[in-house]
């Protein structure tokens, strides 16, 4: 009988479809995004599927999750330095976002302004949310300011509102620094799924008996945080379990028709179903399976785009709206709001992303030199 080979014997670092993933997740939520931004009915399968449970975008946000904890966790052991490791995970997020700001703020809003109110007039001074307090108040990560001088006019005055998972990621970014440094990722891994399972269960409580957790309950940033991170720390546990964890695709579709069967029905005649239960214990495995499974290993080979479809989707989303391009149709919205965001993508990860990264091997005044290298190439 032949033996089912382990995740550590099937990962392969430099051939992989992790990348495919990521994009298709990242234009996943876009789609998502484009049902209320566009004013569609509210039909995405997985509200319908699930009776509220869950929503496409947010099952793509959780699998780009999994697919982090994984791939972080491996970066720290790669690395075994935490101020290496931070400084990478710094060089991968903040530029890009910190630029992403500064387009919203100053491109995309005075555009914004000039389509739904026809002129500038007071845009830099007359709001208490000007461009300036909007880069001011976002700059760590945390969106504390979601609209700009009162735009955009569709009810929501959300510009921008994926980067809310940003520092979610970011916190578990530290959380495997912690565990790093202390030790438990190299001779300790157990600790780590015990305390995924701990953020688990948490979660559950939170769903099934809310008054008995009052310091959780209705506080949205502690929510958030319990929904997603688990999932991060249950790929970052099956990185650090390859060796005892099987690649099986048996095992992957066991786990789908367990989501599918709990979430779709569940408790279905008291209105209850085991959606968010169940996401976290068989996603992060399926996620996995796939980013090993699927022949898509040269798709990021010009270029990983997915961050910045993700971060420049969801505004550039807002502008097609306002500029009617939803009246089109759906399909046709959609994929114009794909080609658009592609557009801002791509350079934001070749004048970006790629020469942030490029400066991972360097430190101190050494990547100060370095970025002045490449700035006046």
């Amino acid at each position: 009988m032949q033996k089912t080979p382990t995740l550590l014997e099937s990962f392969n670092p430099k051939h992989n479809s992790f990348g495919f993933l990521r994009f298709t997740l990242a234009a996943l939520v876009l789609i998502s995004h484009g049902l209320p931004l566009g004013g569609f009915p509210d039909d995405d399968p997985f509200i319908l599927y699930t009776h509220h449970g869950t929503t496409l975008g947010t099952l793509s946000v959780a699998g780009f999750f999994a697919l982090s904890g994984f791939l972080i966790t491996r970066s720290y052991l790669s690395t075994g330095n935490l101020w290496k490791y931070m400084w990478h995970r710094f060089l991968r997020i903040l530029p890009a976002f910190w630029v992403c700001l500064a387009i919203t703020a100053f491109g995309f809003a005075p555009l914004l302004s000039l389509i739904e109110r026809g002129n500038l007039d007071g845009f830099l001074t007359n709001y208490s949310d000007s461009p300036f307090k909007y880069i001011s108040a976002n700059f760590f990560l945390l969106m504390r300011q979601w609209s700009v001088s009162g735009l955009p006019l569709n009810g929501s005055h959300i510009f921008n509102g994926s980067l809310w998972s940003l520092i979610h990621e970011f916190i578990c970014y530290l959380g495997i620094g912690l565990f790093g440094m202390l030790g438990i990722l190299a001779r300790q891994r157990w600790i780590v799924l015990f305390g995924t399972l701990i953020l688990w269960v948490l979660q559950f409580i939170r769903l099934h008996s809310p008054e008995s957790v009052p310091m959780i309950t209705n506080h949205l940033f502690i929510e958030n945080f319990l929904r997603y991170a688990p999932f991060f720390f249950m790929g970052s546990v099956l990185f650090l379990f390859r060796d005892k964890i099987p690649y099986s695709g048996k095992l992957s579709l066991f786990l789908v028709l367990i989501y599918i069967i709990g979430s779709g029905f569940g408790l279905i005649q008291s209105g209850t179903t085991f959606t968010k239960e169940l996401e976290a214990l068989t996603l992060p495995y399926v996620m996995i399976w796939l980013a090993l499974r699927l022949p898509f290993q040269n798709f990021d080979k010009h270029g990983d785009f997915s961050y910045g479809f993700y971060i420049y989707a969801f505004p550039l989303q807002n502008i097609m709206t306002a500029l009617g391009a939803n009246h089109l149709g759906f399909t046709v919205y959609t994929i114009i709001c794909l080609l658009t965001t592609l557009i801002f993508a791509i350079p934001s990860y070749f004048w970006i992303e790629k020469p942030m990264l490029d400066l991972k091997h360097y430190y101190g005044m050494d990547a100060v030199r370095k970025l002045f290298r490449l700035s006046t190439k």
